[in-house]
């Protein structure tokens, strides 16, 4: 990563001067200026270690691990934590008529079994 070097500062003299002191504020206005610049860091590589593996109470914007994906957290979408559920419809008994008889052998299938939980 390229990080900007802050400036040295002028060593203060035993009694005012204005030169110094011009040289102290430009020295100031150069490190205040890289300090708001938007140019974005330059980096070589990014390591993110121990990573949350959920967005589970994260603040807003903060990186996290989902498998092998990074994720960011966003405003207004839920991220819950530990959901797990099972249910029951009862049960389905399906019948087939089929003939058994000395070597004949008879198969079924029914196909698909729709459920819907109202």
């Amino acid at each position: 990563m390229q990080r900007f070097r802050s400036p040295a500062l002028p060593l203060a003299p035993l009694e005012y001067d204005q030169q110094h002191m011009s040289q102290l504020i430009g020295a100031l206005r150069l490190y205040f200026t890289q300090q708001d610049s938007n140019v974005p860091l330059q980096m070589d590589g990014l390591r993110l270690l121990n990573l949350a593996t959920s967005g589970y109470n994260l603040p807003e914007g903060t990186v996290f691990r989902d498998g092998e994906y990074l994720k960011v957290v966003l405003p207004n979408f839920a991220y819950v934590q530990g959901v797990s559920g099972t249910g029951a419809v009862g049960s389905v008994t399906i019948v087939t008529n089929t003939a058994n008889v000395q070597g004949i052998f008879a198969t079924a299938s029914v196909g698909t079994v729709t459920v819907t939980i109202i």
